[in-house]
Parts: C-alpha cells; sequence; structure tokens
C-alpha cells in the first residue's frame, strides 16, 4: 500500500522537509490519495500549519495557531512552578502565565535555566519565548522540526487498509487455485526475480517450490502475494 509515498517519507528526516517533498511529486497518484487520506486524520495544529504551508503553499503564519502545545516547559521537582503552569496544555500560556510572576526570583532563576535550551534546540519554542515573554517582535523563524515526522505506520487509513487486503485475499485464493503440484514457474518479482521453480507443496501461506541455486537443487518459500508465470509440468 502506498510503496511510492513511504519511499519518500522514509527519505527524509522531518515533517517539513517531507511534505516539500511530497509536493514535488502532488500529481502522483498515490501522493494524491495519502494527502486525502491525511486530511481527514486528528492532526495537531502543529502538523496542519506544516501541511498548509509547505504543500499547499498557503500563506499561514505560526502565531495564527491556537492553543499550540508542542513543546510544553517541564517544571518537575519544583513545586512553585508547578503550581503556576503544571496543569497548563500549551506552551505560549505557560509563558503568559510566567510572565505574570516576571519579578519573582524562583521565576527568574527557572527561566535562565530553561529557555536557552529551548533556544538551542527548538526554532518554534525560542519564537514563543520571545514574543509572549520577552514581547520581542515576532520573527519568521522555520523550524527543523527533527522530532517530528510522518509515516506510514502511524497514519494507517482503515478504508485503504482494508481495500488493500480485500485485494491481497482475492490474489491469494486466485493463485492458490492456479498452482499445483509439479507446476514449473518463472518468478517476476522478488530476491529470485528471473528464475525458475517447480511446486513441491502448497500450504495456507506459503509455496514450496524446488529451485537450482548455485548449482543445487534447493527448497524455498514463496509468497502467494508474488508475481509468477506458469511454463508448464516438472518434467519427469
Amino acid at each position: 500500500m502506498l510503496e511510492f509515498v513511504e519511499l519518500l517519507l522514509n527519505s527524509c528526516d522531518n515533517i517539513i522537509s517531507q511534505l516539500i517533498l511530497l509536493k514535488r511529486f502532488k500529481h502522483h497518484k498515490e501522493v494524491r490519495k495519502y494527502m486525502k487520506a491525511l486530511e481527514k486524520e486528528n492532526i495537531s495544529p502543529y502538523e496542519r500549519y506544516c501541511i498548509n504551508k509547505f504543500f499547499y503553499g498557503l500563506d499561514v503564519k505560526y502565531e495564527e495557531i491556537p492553543d499550540f502545545y508542542y513543546p510544553t516547559l517541564s517544571a518537575y521537582g519544583n513545586e512553585f512552578i508547578e503550581g503556576l503552569i503544571g496543569d497548563i496544555p500549551n506552551l505560549k500560556d505557560q509563558v503568559l502565565k510566567l510572565k505574570e510572576y516576571k519579578d519573582n526570583a524562583k521565576v527568574n532563576d527557572y527561566v535562565d535555566e530553561k529557555f536557552p535550551y529551548f533556544f538551542e534546540t527548538n526554532p518554534y519554542a525560542k519564537n514563543i519565548i520571545l514574543t509572549y515573554y520577552y514581547d520581542v517582535p515576532n520573527l519568521d523563524i522555520t523550524p527543523t522540526a527533527k522530532s517530528l515526522h510522518i509515516t506510514l505506520g502511524s497514519i494507517y487509513f482503515k478504508k485503504l487498509i482494508q481495500k488493500q487486503e480485500k485485494r491481497e485475499k482475492k490474489l491469494i485464493r486466485k493463485n492458490s487455485r492456479r498452482l499445483k503440484v509439479g507446476d514449473r514457474i518463472i518468478l517476476e518479482d522478488g530476491p529470485f526475480k528471473g528464475m525458475e521453480g517447480v511446486v513441491l507443496e502448497k500450504g495456507s501461506e506459503f509455496i514450496k517450490l524446488e529451485m537450482k541455486l548455485f548449482g543445487d537443487k534447493t527448497p524455498c518459500d514463496m509468497d502467494y502475494l508474488t508475481k509468477f508465470k506458469k511454463v508448464g509440468k516438472k518434467k519427469c
């Protein structure tokens, strides 16, 4: 399912690079199918922003995203700070709450310890902190988003999977009926593409073939989904 899209996604290490690459192939059938399904997923505001900006090329700004919650500040072990921001689910509101206590020594110590880390590692967090804590005019920062990417493994679309499974079951039944013990076949895909084999056994999931490897007759398992061409019966 969507092998071409999976190849594109796995060639990049962050969501922005992935979407830019997908955009290059936006007219490809699999890419259109993937993006249509992705749009129906329950994705975060951050992911929606990235899709709109880097795939569709819309003129959207990060600060327009409501309740941005990735990442959040941690106050573990600091009871005073935990009491201020521990129940706040997004970074923007956390920063605004800390700003209310800007003259508090405990808040200043916490800010001096935590904020430099975000400045170095997360451009989005730096943007939020500069804008809402230090009142610096918003900077147009493009995030690297190295820790976030999209994969087929995490975005399985039920309808697409059901269709794929239905097609595979149909193909398995068809190939099971086509093949009989003693049939000679030529494999048309997989690691043994172009090689000839003879059907020795038929199981529920695999077919056992007798193939000539390195001059010796060797039994090998073949998936029912493997493409093949029948060329006759085993010669007696």
